[in-house]
């Protein structure tokens, strides 16, 4: 099941299933999403908790500074990635 957040947000639990944040929305993930994170244009993410599936971004803003086991999937988006974050695989585009 998708979980779709419209609105500014910070996630401190769990996620199960897909994330997807919509245009507009500045998602905070202090938690874990076991699934994919989507952030569609004009989204932002912060994930400086887990996120176990990839995430696709399309002209939207990323930044990892926790752990990402998936990859990133990116056109024409900002990413940044900690140094100190964890992450299999880097950006993809």
């Amino acid at each position: 099941m998708d979980t779709v957040l419209n609105h500014d947000e910070t996630i401190k639990g769990m996620v199960r299933g897909n994330l997807i944040i919509s245009a507009g929305a500045e998602v905070i993930v202090r938690g874990m999403v076991a699934g994919n994170i989507i952030v569609k244009e004009g989204g932002k993410l912060k994930l400086y908790g887990m996120c176990t599936g990839n995430i696709n971004a399309e002209n939207a803003e990323v930044k990892v500074f926790g752990t990402l086991i998936g990859s990133i999937f990116s056109k024409d988006s900002k990413v940044f990635i900690d140094p100190k974050a964890a992450v299999k695989n880097e950006k993809v585009n």
